[in-house]
């Protein structure tokens, strides 16, 4: 177990077992990322994270919460992130919350961390999600277009024929300052900001921190591929009971588009998405909000 810095610790699973050194260290709150929680000490506040050590594995959006319970738990005492070696997903845990803390990049917060542990290193996965999540920071934009494609794709590996979770609104004017609507009858199909804005040839991948910055600029609406509009899908779309086909209008069924949960679809401009859900520009308008 090695001190990161004040009263936050990092270490593998012997430590977190080990009573009498939580307790001469003083530590009061404990963070488990592992395929199974500790089990119960009633004098500690537990928060637990499921996770396994694979590159597909999210932890980007559990990066809030463990910074908000470790904030909680160094007033009162020390704090252990733990996973079973101490070296990877302990260690994406502890280095989102320096990027938070102290808003210094990835790369920084590693070099810190590594200063005190020298084995840490977290999978390539988790390394591109703390990148994610420091521009996010940057920009201000957790609750954006990005994060709901992050969280799309995520939950498509997981069910590959469906993703009936995903949450998703219906389009509402007064959410967004532009929408695409039916041509035929003027019907809202998707918000404006739903839009996954892409340079011709160029997809849509949330690793691609390029891409990301592009998505949401100012600059994406103007600069974006028009050859077909690929979206975060609303909730008729999400409600369609079958892995693809075509997209047609839920007020009065004119044609649209198409899409797939399971199968990549492709931009005329040879950009691809997976999962995919795109409206032809013929028959949809996209309408500026004044």
């Amino acid at each position: 177990m090695d001190l990161v810095e004040g009263k936050l610790w990092i270490g593998g699973l012997s430590a977190a077992l080990d009573g009498k050194l939580l307790h001469d260290q003083g530590i009061v709150a404990i963070v488990t990322v592992d395929i199974k929680p500790l089990p119960p000490n009633g004098n500690l506040d537990y928060l637990f994270i499921p996770a396994h050590d694979v590159c597909e594995q999210d932890l980007l959006d559990c990066f809030r919460s463990v910074f908000e319970f470790i904030e909680k738990g160094i007033k009162n005492g020390g704090v252990l992130v733990h996973c079973f070696h101490g070296v990877s997903r302990s260690a994406a845990l502890v280095i989102s919350y320096l990027q938070n803390r102290y808003n210094i990049s990835t790369d920084e917060a590693l070099a810190r961390l590594q200063a005190v542990r020298p084995s840490v290193m977290p999978n390539e996965g988790f390394m591109a999600q703390l990148r994610l999540y420091r521009l996010l920071l940057q920009l201000d934009k957790m609750d954006s277009t990005v994060m709901k494609w992050y969280n799309l794709q995520r939950t498509t590996k997981t069910n590959p024929h469906r993703a009936d979770t995903f949450p998703a609104d219906e389009p509402s004017h007064a959410r967004s300052s532009s929408a695409l609507k039916c041509r035929t009858c003027r019907h809202v199909l998707a918000h404006g900001e739903d839009i996954l804005h892409h340079k011709p040839g160029e997809e849509a991948d949330w690793k691609d921190l390029s891409w990301v910055q592009f998505a949401l600029s100012d600059h994406s609406r103007t600069e974006s591929c028009r050859q077909a509009f690929f979206v975060i899908p609303p909730t008729w779309i999400n409600a369609i009971n079958a892995p693809q086909g075509k997209l047609n209008c839920p007020k009065c069924r004119s044609k649209l588009g198409a899409f797939s949960w399971n199968q990549s679809l492709k931009c005329p401009c040879a950009a691809s998405f997976q999962p995919a859900f795109y409206f032809t520009p013929s028959r949809v308008d996209f309408i500026v909000n004044k």
